[in-house]
């Protein structure tokens, strides 16, 4: 199972889904403490290796997002302490699509790789 966290501390930006509670649609609706709009964010894919390996962890990664609403940059502030989890979160949040707004902005995401119990 892989968990990207919704809510976090100060430092990064808390997500949480709009849709059901404005009832205007069935595809989720994300917004950013700051208001920003997360339109497409598909869940990174976890690894075969890491879950043959049982590699589990927590990280946070800084995205630079453009005018256009593209992710132009992804970095990781903290890691999971695993490449291949740091490089999987990268690839995935890289494909992240916000709503165009007037200027770049930047936001904070957590993402955690945990298995279950299945998994194990």
């Amino acid at each position: 199972m892989i968990k990207v966290v919704r809510t976090v501390s100060l430092i990064a930006a808390t997500i949480f889904s709009v849709s059901a509670l404005l009832g205007l649609t069935d595809t989720p609706v994300i917004l950013t403490v700051r208001g920003h709009v997360l339109e497409v964010h598909p869940l990174p894919h976890y690894p075969d290796e890491a879950r043959k390996d049982h590699l589990v962890g927590k990280s946070v990664l800084s995205l630079h997002v453009h005018t256009d609403g593209v992710v132009d940059a992804a970095k990781i502030i903290k890691s999971t302490g695993y490449k291949i989890l740091d490089d999987e979160a990268i690839r995935t949040m890289r494909t992240w699509r916000f709503r165009p707004e007037n200027r770049d902005f930047t936001v904070k995401v957590p993402c955690d790789f945990e298995l279950g119990k299945n998994d194990l």
